[in-house]
């Protein structure tokens, strides 16, 4: 009988040391789970604000595309007032000097 409540120890002992052994990984594992979970938290956060920073930037960058392509526009009407102004300016030198703005062209 004693044998048996030895042995019964022993297998009690082993049992148990397998037990804290495991309960020590599982201890480990979750740890380490909440570590990368805290990590990959704070990592999203970052790339949520670099997101929304680009956005931000994306969205003055549409801004002065707009300014910048009314402004081509406004220059684009302010040339074509400056070439028929020249136009209107030739014809009137072109009266004035009697039909030609280069009378002597010999052949």
């Amino acid at each position: 009988m004693k044998r048996q409540v030895q042995g019964l120890q022993v297998e009690y002992e082993r049992l148990s040391s397998t037990v804290d052994k495991k309960m020590d990984d599982k201890t480990v594992t979750e740890s380490a789970a909440t570590s990368n979970e805290t990590k990959l938290a704070s990592d999203v956060m970052k790339l949520t604000a670099r997101l929304e920073k680009a956005q931000s930037n994306c969205q003055v960058l549409e801004e002065e595309v707009v300014v910048t392509k009314q402004r081509l526009q406004n220059l684009g009407s302010q040339f074509d007032e400056v070439v028929e102004e020249n136009k209107r300016f030739n014809r009137e030198l072109t009266c004035h000097a009697g039909g030609s703005l280069n009378p002597k062209k010999d052949n």
